[in-house]
């Protein structure tokens, strides 16, 4: 088995990638920048020379000018000396003066030959051509590199490696061909699947500044290579052909001069708006697109509502006909079709499964693979969605199923019903024993969906085992974008999708006056926000999925924003659940009970009660003092207090990472508190945002990280599961 290998020259490659990505970034940001210097200094030092070469011609001029008139004055006199004749003056030979007046003030200008102050004129030399720049290098995983390294294998080695399994005749009737080693379509190994490519550290754009107000700049030499309207990590190139950083982009303030860098803006992530370019001589069906001029865009510009392509080619075929617009492939080289979801339609290919109910996938475009395919793990792209507009992708799966990939690449769980299929478990030339033949049923009730730009998206596997997950389209919609744990709502009957009037007690029930933020242990920040509310309060007001609403409230998470306060940090609201010190004290302020902490032995958390009307903080005390062996837990009581860990006087302690693929610390040396975790990653310099923290069977218990990105997915991870088990990814941050 050659996978091993292949995957280790892939961990390689994509490092040098990044590394290279890197160093061409830097090394082109360092050029352009010198060389704007050296020429603006060039430029600024010619204009200043240029200056004082004029001002010591005019001087030049001034000096032979006054030299002539003095040499008449003074053969004048000298004439009168000789003669006794009176000095000729304006008023007696009027017309003698004015022409020698005249013939002093003739001055030839210019550096020609002849000139009176050619030998004044500096010789400038022009400023020497501009040397080739290094090409652009994207970084591992940009649809560029994907496409070169995994769309398929070089034409050569699909022929030799066509060819070398055709001749194997080691087992003549049991031949290498049919077992699923054979050329994907697009010409992929169906025994080598690609792994998921784990972007860059530094791969993201540098994100909008409120207070980046600079304006544009002309482009240096290494952002001129951007097209109107395009950027990169650090710049974005504004219309009128000037640029600005991109810090400056979708941050509220016009910082380009015709406001092309707010253009766009209104999604949560910016608009991809590049005006065309000429296409490039790697031109490749899974990044670019040809308008009909023949200029190219990149793909994902394609029915984003924004006409990219001059001609609005790219906007042409934004009919939302997905069986049209979407192509698929198994890596694995196995069967695999796009189809409209009907009750007759089979499940799998190469299983006869068949549907019970299809929830609210009726009609709604479906990915038919073989259930095979479940066989690639979870680090290991399975599927291949190629579309031409963009598309929310759903995965449906058994509830007690895990797919740890799902939140590591950004799904989040969907309000939309699931299905159910049944079937017997037979596997068509496989499967010959009875005893299989028997009705299994399944309910893939848990939908989780994510939204994709137009381009190409690599699906992971199942990992194996029983119950493979199921794919689903759709066109998106704003609805996608929430995750439906954070609804309330009042409907009619037990319709709604986490059953009767879910959480409709944050809204005061029937009432339905939703406050703007809520509580929540769903949302690291503890806090969700309002973010659309539908219904009016009358029945069957509001109908979404088949059921009617009285009112329907959807809320998002607050960010996660951590509050430092110099000496000490914020852990949660209320007491400490464990390690109290007793003898609660009256202090005047969070200072104050900071600087009892400080005094007290032992003492690392406190608790601090500041509301002078709350009755909880006027009752004799209002500072609570803790030790670190009791971590701190919320107590989920005595909600005016806030809990804080004092950053200066607490024990040194160091940790340490343990080996990627390790299950749990060692007993003594876990961190059981998501603020503990937190002081570890900064101690060991590792990323903390993207954050993860909840509750997963799957990967170790409390405190871990990984190093590598994962789709944009998560570095920091807190598992509130004490004892977790291994996962190759990711890697337990101990007390050494």
């Amino acid at each position: 088995m050659q996978v091993p290998d292949c995957d280790e020259a892939q961990i390689v490659m994509r490092e040098h990638a990044c590394q290279h990505a890197t160093s061409n970034r830097q090394a082109r940001a360092a050029f352009g920048q010198e060389w704007d210097r050296i020429v603006s200094l060039f430029e600024l030092a010619r204009v200043t020379k240029t200056q004082n070469e004029q001002e010591r011609k005019n001087e030049w001029e001034t000096l032979k000018i006054v030299t002539c008139l003095l040499d008449h004055v003074h053969s004048s006199v000298i004439t009168s000396i000789e003669t006794g004749g009176p000095c000729p003056t304006i008023d007696s030979d009027p017309e003698g003066v004015t022409l020698a007046i005249e013939d002093c003030h003739i001055v030839t200008r210019g550096c020609e030959e002849g000139s009176m102050t050619a030998h004044l004129c500096l010789d400038w030399c022009e400023p020497p051509t501009i040397p080739p720049l290094p090409p652009v290098e994207m970084p591992a995983c940009h649809p560029a590199y994907i496409a070169k390294e995994q769309a398929q294998f070089l034409t050569a080695i699909q022929t030799t490696y066509t060819a070398d399994l055709t001749a194997n005749s080691d087992y003549p009737n049991d031949p290498l061909t049919a077992y699923n080693t054979v050329l994907s379509a697009a010409g992929w190994a169906g025994c080598a699947p690609p792994l998921v490519c784990v972007d860059c550290e530094d791969s993201a754009t540098e994100p909008p500044c409120l207070e980046h107000l600079v304006g544009s700049h002309t482009c240096h030499v290494h952002e001129e290579y951007l097209s109107p309207g395009h950027g990169n990590q650090d710049t974005f190139r504004c219309f009128d052909g000037s640029c600005i950083s991109h810090a400056g982009r979708c941050n509220g303030a016009n910082n380009c001069a015709d406001g092309s860098d707010e253009t766009g803006c209104d999604a949560d992530h910016p608009l991809y708006i590049s005006m065309s370019f000429e296409c490039p001589a790697d031109f490749h069906n899974d990044v670019h697109f040809r308008c009909a001029d023949s200029t190219c865009i990149e793909k994902v510009g394609m029915c984003n509502g924004f006409d990219n392509c001059a001609d609005s080619s790219d906007e042409a075929h934004c009919h939302g006909n997905l069986l049209e617009t979407v192509t698929v492939e198994s890596t694995s080289g196995r069967t695999i079709t796009v189809e409209s979801l009907q009750s007759h339609t089979g499940v799998f290919h190469d299983r006869d499964y068949s549907f019970d109910s299809l929830g609210h996938f009726t009609g709604k475009t479906f990915i038919k693979y073989s259930n095979d395919d479940k066989m690639t793990d979870h680090v290991h792209v399975m599927t291949k969605i190629r579309t031409l507009e963009p598309v929310t992708i759903y995965i449906v799966k058994l509830d007690h199923h895990g797919l740890p990939w799902l939140e590591m690449e950004g799904y989040t769980p969907s309000a939309y019903g699931g299905v159910s299929f049944s079937g017997v478990r037979e596997t068509r030339h496989k499967e010959w024993d009875p005893s299989l033949l028997t009705t299994d049923h399944f309910a893939a009730s848990a939908v989780w969906g994510k939204t994709f730009q137009a381009g190409t998206i690599s699906i992971p596997g199942n990992n194996g085992g029983d119950g493979s997950f199921l794919i689903f389209l759709d066109r998106p919609s704003a609805e996608d974008e929430f995750d439906s744990r954070l609804s309330a709502y009042w409907e009619s009957g037990n319709c709604g999708v986490h059953g009767n009037d879910w959480n409709w007690g944050w809204c005061s029930n029937q009432a339905g006056t939703c406050p703007l933020t809520v509580a929540t242990d769903l949302c690291l920040s503890g806090e969700a926000e309002l973010a659309v509310y539908e219904g009016t309060g009358e029945a069957n007001s509001y109908t979404r999925d088949g059921c009617n609403y009285f009112w329907h409230a959807q809320y998002r998470c607050v960010a996660h924003q951590p509050v430092v306060l110099g000496a000490y940090t914020h852990v949660h609201g209320g007491h400490c659940a464990g390690g109290w010190l007793g003898g609660n004290t009256m202090q005047a302020n969070t200072d104050a009970c900071s600087a009892h902490c400080r005094a007290v032995d032992n003492c690392h958390y406190f608790a601090f009660c500041g509301d002078a009307t709350d009755a909880q903080c006027t009752d004799g005390s209002n500072c609570a003092l803790y030790d670190e062996a009791g971590g701190c837990p919320d107590d989920d009581n005595w909600g005016a207090y806030e809990a804080y860990v004092n950053n200066g006087n607490a024990p040194v302690v160091s940790y340490m990472k343990m080996a990627y693929g390790s299950a749990n610390c060692p007993e003594g040396k876990r961190i059981s508190t998501y603020a503990e975790c937190e002081a570890a990653h900064v101690a060991l310099g590792l990323e903390i945002d993207p954050v993860w923290h909840g509750t997963h069977g799957g990967i170790p218990g409390l405190c871990s990280t990984r190093e590598e990105d994962w789709g944009g997915g998560h570095h920091f991870h807190f598992n509130n599961q004490a004892v977790g088990v291994v996962r190759a990814d990711l890697a337990p941050i101990c007390r050494a």
